[in-house]
């Protein structure tokens, strides 16, 4: 493939403003990659690209690594909270929590 049409240059298609201001998040949650257009991921959110299709009432123990945030992006996401997460990098792991 051509280069310079690879990357939007001389002879391509003109990229638009929506497909410039699109943007994509790649995050790995349990091991798989995932792509999100927002760049803060709620406990709800992160359950869902875990467990897609979870009952309501399923809880997660949430944890992640290399987020955007202080202790070098690493903490335990709790049910209500939300992390802002880099563009490539921030990953999830998710297990299914039993209520006690």
């Amino acid at each position: 493939m051509d280069e310079t049409i690879a990357r939007g240059h001389a002879g391509s298609n003109p990229i638009t403003g929506a497909e410039k201001s699109k943007k994509v998040y790649e995050v790995v949650v349990n091991g798989t990659l995932a792509e999100v257009d927002h760049d803060t991921l709620t406990y709800i959110e992160v359950g869902d690209l875990a467990f897609p299709g979870h009952a309501p009432e399923a809880q997660f123990a949430i944890t992640y690594t290399h987020a955007d945030g202080p202790r070098g992006g690493t903490g335990t996401l709790l049910e209500g909270d939300s992390v802002t997460i880099k563009k490539k990098g921030t990953r999830f792991n998710v297990r299914l929590a039993n209520r006690s």
